[in-house]
């Protein structure tokens, strides 16, 4: 039976009935269904299934003794010869729906549960204090070391780690090293995780953030060079860091390609080293960003449309790389990345904003 055969079915019917065996939410929305049109409803009393309590919440109906063939008798009879029963619990279905089902009072339900469960997420008091976001998964080798050098190098700053579902010690050792852990219930992409943090850290209202992945572990020992780049240049909005050593050719070639794409002067698109100040903190965390599956050309192009100005800071490494970007790890992964990155940029690009780009 497809959608319109049913909804005829439910506007000709006086009284809708729904015995089932099953316990699965599909019951549920048929039953709302059958609200939708002012039908009362006759529904099995089967715990799981959805049915029982939606008719309860609404009193739109009769919750039937689970397989109670004399029942279902009963409550059908007491149906059929109640026009009043039917008129009263059929009007109080469509109240229902309105009162409690329709998209306006689920969104402030759900919204309601969220912030009991996660008070923290309510707006805080702007703090001029420093954050640092570090994006983890499976780094138990070099957690504390990042955390430590984090709290040397920037004394005073916060750290939060976001554990990626980890299967080592990763969250524990960052734990005991007094940083924040931060542990998503299904695994995310690195932007993913480094969004996280910053909404973490907008809800706790810091307006400077420092982002990390902790694959690329030598970065933590440029902090200070980055953080001081950033003091000297307080009208960027987003700073990136840049590293000018050891990039392969594919690279080179795939960024002076998004380059001419852009129209973005940036020598390298997917450094997570960055400072995010409280306008970028705004768009990383916005819906539009979380549609985007990197942390690169898209999200400069967003940043741009916004008007933020974007700065590259080139830094000198003092430490051994290790270049273990999950992009490039394999042709696949970078064929897609190569994909989608250059659609957005067709898309999007070189839309020019004068003062964006430093």
């Amino acid at each position: 039976m497809d959608d319109a055969q049913k909804h005829t079915l439910l506007a000709q019917c006086d009284v809708f009935c729904l015995a089932s065996r099953e316990r699965t939410e599909a019951f549920g929305i048929v039953v709302l269904e059958a609200m939708m049109h002012g039908r009362p409803c006759v529904v099995t009393d089967l715990p799981g299934s959805g049915m029982p309590w939606i008719v309860a919440q609404a009193r739109s109906g009769l919750r039937v003794p689970y397989e109670d063939v004399h029942a279902w008798r009963s409550y059908i009879a007491r149906m059929q010869h109640d026009p009043e029963l039917r008129r009263r619990t059929g009007e109080a279905g469509i109240q229902a729906i309105r009162r409690m089902f329709s998209i306006g009072p689920c969104e402030r339900e759900i919204n309601r549960y969220y912030r009991g469960l996660a008070p923290e997420s309510a707006p805080s008091a702007a703090h001029s204090g420093l954050m640092v976001v570090v994006s983890a998964r499976n780094q138990e080798d070099h957690i504390a070391h990042i955390i430590r050098r984090a709290m040397q190098l920037a004394p005073g700053a916060k750290v939060v780690v976001v554990d990626n579902r980890s299967t080592d010690a990763t969250g524990h050792l960052a734990e005991v090293n007094n940083a924040v852990v931060l542990r998503p219930l299904l695994a995310m992409t690195t932007w993913g995780t480094l969004q996280t943090g910053l909404r973490y850290a907008k809800a706790h209202g810091y307006e400077t953030v420092v982002t990390i992945d902790a694959d690329s572990y030598y970065e933590v020992e440029e902090l200070p060079a980055l953080l001081q780049a950033v003091k000297l240049n307080p009208t960027a909005d987003l700073s990136v860091a840049f590293f000018a050593s050891q990039h392969s050719v594919v690279r080179r070639m795939a960024w002076q390609w998004y380059r001419l794409l852009t129209g973005f002067d940036l020598q390298d698109f997917v450094s997570g080293f960055r400072v995010y100040r409280r306008k970028a903190i705004d768009v990383a965390i916005s819906s539009e960003a979380t549609l985007l599956d990197y942390q690169d050309v898209g999200a400069f192009l967003l940043m741009r449309s916004y008007g933020l100005r974007i700065s590259e800071v080139p830094l000198q490494m003092h430490t051994a790389k290790q270049d273990s970007s999950g992009i490039f790890r394999s042709w696949a992964k970078a064929i897609r990345y190569f994909a989608i990155s250059t659609l957005m940029a067709l898309a999007h690009g070189r839309k020019r904003a004068a003062t964006t780009i430093q």
